[in-house]
């Protein structure tokens, strides 16, 4: 004998009229302007499209290929935890035009298009991230695709002297920096382009607070972040520091909890009552061992058994089964029999 208990999970309540994309990585290509363009994609494992995930657009840096930062960012992994979808654009001959008028602005879009005619995209949350030119591009996709991403993160990446943003709304921004890095150096340095000198860590992020008219002081949190939390539009800029840290990626995990808080049709700390539905995704605990990610695990009688879905905030869960229910995120139970849960 046994008791079911369930999870409701998922983004969105509405489904999409058309869907032909498959958990796993894969590459596409599309048509842009009449040229022949590609990007590797990554749909993690709990994909249906049964209802609309967020999409990452994560691009590489000098030189590399999507499929090589797939491999090297930690979007991959951070997605089959908490469910979006990450698209990884290949640069013609490795690089980037992220200027106005850019192909790779073209480029994006089409991603973006593709995608939401394929599969089950939420438009409202699509995000940039890149790495060293590639967070170039991402900057680029805050200044001239703001009516696209709802907020970008970029690491090892620097506005340079003379940089213009033409944005359609305020945008989120994030921005990953090593001290000791030694291309894109902390405290600015020339480009790697000839755009004109990089103006280095703290002053990108005084611009980018200037561009989206923040005011106050930037917050510092425990991870070496600060971020300021009073922009237009309920937008927030920041800068995480990495001490002795080189030419590197960001961290996934603080990526995604930045980013997650944005949406095109409203943030969270706006004034715009409408909201976006987050994933909660089903995680269990047996007997104090170690969380297992699943919506069904069995045990004997008398286990003790902890429901603790993510996120931790911003979230409902609800289960019933084996003569009790809650509404409560995370639950303790022992049941006095076998139990299916």
């Amino acid at each position: 004998m046994g008791s079911a208990f369930a999870a409701d999970a998922g983004y969105g309540s509405a489904g999409c009229s058309a869907n032909r994309l498959n958990p796993g990585d894969s590459k596409r290509t599309i048509d842009v302007n009449g040229q022949t363009r590609s990007y590797f994609l990554h749909v993690p494992r709990s994909y249906t499209g049964a209802t609309a995930v967020p999409l990452i657009v994560d691009y590489h840096g000098h030189g590399g290929n999507g499929e090589g930062e797939k491999n090297g960012s930690g979007f991959a992994s951070q997605s089959e935890t908490t469910g979006f979808i990450v698209a990884y654009p290949d640069g013609l001959g490795g690089n980037w035009d992220y200027h106005l008028g850019g192909s790779d602005l073209s480029f994006s879009k089409a991603i973006i298009n593709d995608l939401g005619d394929q599969g089950c995209i939420d438009k409202n949350r699509v995000y940039a991230a890149g790495f060293s030119q590639g967070g170039g591009m991402s900057y680029g996709a805050a200044c001239y695709l703001s009516d696209a991403f709802a907020a970008v993160v970029s690491s090892s990446f620097d506005l340079y002297d003379g940089q213009q943003c033409n944005l359609a709304r305020p945008i989120s921004v994030l921005s990953f920096r090593g001290t000791n890095d030694p291309l894109a150096k902390y405290d600015g340095s020339p480009g790697f382009y000839p755009d004109g000198a990089f103006v280095g860590a703290k002053e990108t992020l005084k611009r980018w607070a200037a561009i989206n008219h923040c005011s106050g002081s930037p917050r510092m949190d425990s991870n070496g972040c600060e971020t300021y939390t009073s922009c237009d539009g309920g937008t927030q800029v920041g800068l995480c520091t990495i001490q002795g840290g080189g030419h590197l990626s960001g961290d996934p995990r603080t990526s995604w909890e930045f980013l997650k808080q944005f949406s095109l049709a409203g943030n969270g700390n706006s004034d715009d009552n409408s909201c976006t539905p987050s994933t909660i995704t089903p995680y269990v605990q047996v007997d104090d061992g170690n969380w297992q990610q699943t919506a069904s695990v069995t045990v004997d009688a008398g286990a003790k058994v902890k429901f603790g879905p993510q996120p931790i905030s911003d979230a409902s869960w609800s289960w019933s089964g084996g003569g009790t229910s809650s509404t409560t995120r995370e639950q303790i139970i022992y049941p006095a029999s076998s139990v299916t849960a």
